[in-house]
């Protein structure tokens, strides 16, 4: 369903969904958070996927883009695409949590949909694939074709003195992906079989990804393809990248991956850096390290809030106070909007009220709390009155994951959610604040 602003109060469930915002929205939606977030316009790591991979330079290629889950991510990168489509170069985001098993991906399932990506660029401007590398992909096709009868209706085959430019070719082997990617998400035994079917050919497959990303860059202005892989946050990628990275940076054309921000704190991680540029999206920050209100973060997500939707849906106060107590994540911001809109609809009030504001807040909160114990308590405290990170950063590592802490701009510091501080303060873990004291 598109996104349309609203004066309703029913409407604010599908103005809020968990969902980024898409290419065509964007005009009307989007609102500029960058130079809040990191301090600086001249440290944004948008700014520099787009000229790193728009203007070829002597670095990485490979790029991985961090952020707390929530953050806004999927949506700074649609924009990217956008400018990438409006710059005339090639463009597909893959969507890996739609395409694979999450919790069960492997560096060759990535290997394909890069493959399939490629090819359905190929396929719109009308490459001309050479035998040699139709032939590669047509040997792979055969092989999985012996076990997986899901994909036999492909009907692909190159005849002796047979036109291989023929575009039918590159549709069948579209069909054949599709089909491919059917088997990889759903029947495991199926998957286990085509990885090991791709493994002895890794060298082979991305020679000829290269290849093809050529003929793309001469038939559109020797502008190189562009190729974004969403999701890689939010399954179990960290062997993906840990211990294949070489592999997925093995290509010679720009790629941006998702990567869960937690992992980055990993002792491992810095095995990573010979083959990945690392770039971070920070949270927007709505309070100072010192706990003071900061105004431009709020102001900024009040703009967003207020872009979607008529400010007197909430009563007084209610947008800032939940606001700051989602702490500049956009997903919980969006989930107690949606919670607390649909306990209004049941109260048949005209306006969210700071009552039902916390009852929200209250579920939110019940989410969040269950991810931590009582032996975690000291090193949520150490967090919360130093900012900063000075041993265990296995157990920081879970919290991130967990979004009970987050990081914020430029200096790299660190707080707890605002709702698991106050769940802190109510366990005693922290004294509670004085009245009319920030928290």
């Amino acid at each position: 369903m598109a996104l349309k602003y609203t004066n309703c109060l029913s409407d604010l469930s599908n103005v809020f969904a968990d969902y980024p915002l898409e290419i065509d929205e964007l005009d009307q939606f989007y609102q500029e958070t960058i130079e809040i977030r990191t301090g600086d316009a001249g440290l944004s790591p948008i700014e520099y996927l787009y000229a790193a991979c728009t203007g070829n330079p002597r670095g990485r290629n490979a790029h991985l883009l961090m952020g707390h889950r929530g953050c806004g991510k999927s949506t700074e990168l649609n924009r990217l695409a956008k400018r990438f489509k409006d710059a005339g170069f090639s463009v597909r985001t893959v969507y890996c949590d739609k395409e694979l098993d999450r919790t069960d991906m492997a560096y060759t399932d990535i290997l394909i949909l890069m493959a399939e990506a490629l090819i359905s660029i190929a396929n719109e401007l009308g490459c001309s694939v050479s035998r040699r590398d139709l032939q590669t992909l047509l040997r792979f096709h055969q092989e999985i074709e012996r076990v997986d009868v899901s994909v036999k209706d492909a009907n692909l085959e190159i005849a002796d003195g047979a036109d291989v430019q023929s575009p039918t070719i590159l549709s069948g082997l579209l069909r054949f992906f599709i089909s491919l990617k059917a088997s990889l998400k759903f029947n495991q035994e199926t998957r286990v079989t085509i990885r090991e079917t791709m493994k002895p050919r890794v060298s082979e497959w991305l020679a000829v990804m290269d290849r093809i990303s050529e003929l793309i860059s001469e038939k559109n202005d020797h502008r190189q393809p562009i190729l974004i892989f969403e999701d890689l946050d939010k399954g179990n990628s960290w062997d993906v990248f840990h211990l294949h990275g070489e592999q997925l940076t093995g290509v010679h054309f720009p790629i941006i991956y998702t990567f869960p921000i937690g992992l980055s704190f990993s002792t491992a991680f810095s095995e990573m850096d010979a083959f990945f540029d690392v770039r971070r999206l920070p949270m927007i920050m709505v309070r100072t390290v010192s706990g003071e209100v900061n105004p431009p973060g709020v102001a900024a997500i009040q703009r967003i809030v207020e872009s979607r939707c008529n400010p007197q849906l909430f009563e007084e106060d209610v947008i800032n106070y939940l606001i700051d107590m989602t702490g500049g994540s956009l997903r919980d911001l969006f989930y107690t909007i949606r919670e607390a809109s649909f306990i209004s609809m049941l109260r048949r009030a005209d306006a969210i009220a700071m009552d039902v504001a916390k009852l929200a807040l209250r579920e939110l909160r019940n989410r969040l709390k269950i991810r931590v114990d009582a032996s975690d308590f000291p090193f949520l405290r150490a967090i919360h009155e130093n900012h900063q990170i000075y041993s265990d950063r296995e157990k920081l590592l879970k919290m991130m994951e967990g979004d009970i802490v987050l990081e914020y701009n430029g200096e790299n510091w660190y707080d707890l959610h605002p709702v698991i501080e106050e769940f802190l303060r109510d366990n005693g873990v922290f004294p509670q604040p004085q009245s009319g004291a920030s928290t």
